[in-house]
């Protein structure tokens, strides 16, 4: 759970710093509860909304990226987002000393990134509603943020850059990293569960997936059959799956599914698999082995990777050192 507040400094600073800059008015129509100050850093007050605020914002995003924690690991996020919360309020006074000021192309395009999540610029004021926060104090958190992610970039770009050699040199050291593991291209159909079946729903689509298995194995087309006969979206692509590799399907859903495609032969039709949608019949169009890839492959993905993580860990360290002179009055533990 720490490693992964470490590998993404830049984003818990960042969405930390976005709630700090709320401004205190905001908490007028919230319980007393939510109200009182928790941390304090060189005299700037943070609230325990902003604090419930900043958690929302980076578990949504942690949740987008695929990233997920334990209940057991609730603690070690509320004290990792404490500590963030203390580097955001640092950095943002450092670039406001500084005299850094944010660019409005790039404060009307953040507000924008946020506002097509929403499906209408209702539901957007609704959503901005519900975190207790206007479109005008919505603009001057945007306006920070733009102010204070500019700042790091000016200041930690130029250490940061990795070069090709150090990049060579971590490839050759750590060959068994770049491997890209046995992937298959597969097909499927999916024959549902019909709610309107009731308690026969397994059995016809039992019945229904054995007989469109006959029919694949007497020569029917497959791909003309999943357009056919498949009850998911892929039967507009033939039931393509395109290229897959060991972890990418949802364990929970579809583990039945990789257990049988990594077993198959190119070229095999496997009898009906159970899943909780449905049946599935799975078709092997290739299989490529586990391959070492190339640095020239992987060389850019790399180069960004490493500078990423030394960005990171620079604004980790520099964080670290301006907590050494700042006075930090933490009011409550998280």
């Amino acid at each position: 759970m720490i490693g992964f507040f470490k590998g993404t400094a830049i984003l818990c600073v960042s969405l930390c710093f976005l709630c700090a800059s709320l401004p205190a008015a905001c908490a007028d129509d919230l319980t007393e509860d939510y109200s009182r100050v928790v941390l304090r850093v060189n005299g700037m007050d943070f609230h325990k909304w902003e604090m419930n605020l900043a958690e929302i914002l980076t578990q949504d995003h942690m949740f987008r990226e695929g990233a997920f924690f334990r209940p057991s690991e609730i603690p070690a996020f509320r004290q990792a987002m404490m500590e963030s919360t203390i580097w955001a309020m640092l950095i943002y006074q450092e670039a406001r000393a500084a005299g850094e000021k944010a660019d409005p192309a790039k404060v009307d395009e953040f507000i924008w990134s946020f506002q097509k999540r929403f499906p209408s610029l209702e539901a957007y004021e609704k959503g901005l509603e519900a975190l207790h926060v206007t479109s005008e104090q919505f603009r001057r958190i945007a306006e920070r943020y733009v102010m204070t992610q500019d700042y790091l970039d000016r200041k930690f770009d130029p250490l940061s850059k990795v070069s090709e050699a150090e990049a060579r040199e971590y490839y050759d050291g750590h060959r068994e990293n770049f491997y890209q593991e046995e992937m298959v291209r597969a097909s499927h159909i999916l024959v549902e569960f019909k709610e309107e079946d009731g308690d026969r729903a397994d059995e016809k689509a039992l019945i229904t997936a054995k007989r469109i298995v006959r029919k694949l194995k007497k020569g029917e087309n497959f791909a003309a059959a999943a357009r056919e006969y498949s009850d998911c979206e892929s039967k507009k692509r033939g039931g393509d799956l395109g290229y897959i590799q060991k972890g990418d399907l949802p364990k929970a859903q579809l583990k039945p599914l990789e257990e049988v495609v990594f077993g198959m032969e190119v070229g095999e039709i496997s009898e009906p698999v159970e899943s909780v949608f449905g049946y599935h019949i799975l078709y092997v169009e290739d299989k490529k082995p586990r391959t070492l890839l190339g640095f020239d492959e992987i060389k850019d993905k790399l180069i960004a990777k490493m500078t990423e993580d030394r960005k990171a860990a620079m604004i980790l360290d520099h964080g670290t050192k301006l907590k050494e002179t700042a006075r930090i009055e933490r009011l409550e533990e998280p």
